[in-house]
């Protein structure tokens, strides 16, 4: 019986080393599997890396492209306003030169018709008291161009 029992127990062992065989097999086929996987993803994380850095790139050089393009607009406007403020500022003495346009004088009328006396007309009220929108219409009224984004200080100076 002892006999028996040994054989058993070696073809016990014998099962036993080869599950642990086949055990370690799938586990390299397993590891050997994940390695490929990791690797696969590894690419596939590279690339990504490298279109996310493409585009970042094309969004930078659109950016700078964009930047310059404002910049030169700025200056353009910088520089045409500075030309409309020189012509305006020729314009003006020229304007001054010139004599007012002859306003007709209503004539006034008297609460007291019988005496005949008539009140003068009132002068034009200093430029200073003026709101911005009657400085432009003053503005408008003499001819001068670019009075509506003035300020009131600049209206002011225009008109005088």
């Amino acid at each position: 019986m002892a006999s028996k029992k040994t054989n058993d127990s070696k073809s016990d062992t014998k099962a036993a080393r080869k599950l642990a065989e086949k055990a370690k097999k799938e586990l390299a086929k397993a590891k050997e599997a994940a390695k490929k996987e990791a690797a696969k993803a590894k690419k596939k994380a590279a690339k990504a890396r490298e279109k996310a850095r493409k585009e970042a790139a094309k969004l930078e050089e659109k950016t700078k492209k964009a930047a310059a393009k404002a910049k030169q607009k700025a200056k353009q406007a910088k520089k045409d306003a500075k030309a409309a403020v020189q012509r305006d500022a020729e314009a003006t003495p020229a304007k001054a030169a010139e004599p007012a346009p002859a306003q007709k004088a209503k004539p006034a009328t008297s609460a007291k018709p019988s005496s005949g006396a008539t009140t003068p007309v009132a002068a034009d009220p200093p430029l200073e008291t003026l709101t911005v929108t009657a400085l432009r219409a003053k503005a408008r009224d003499a001819g001068l161009t670019g009075y509506s984004r003035l300020t009131k200080a600049q209206l002011l100076e225009r008109l005088r």
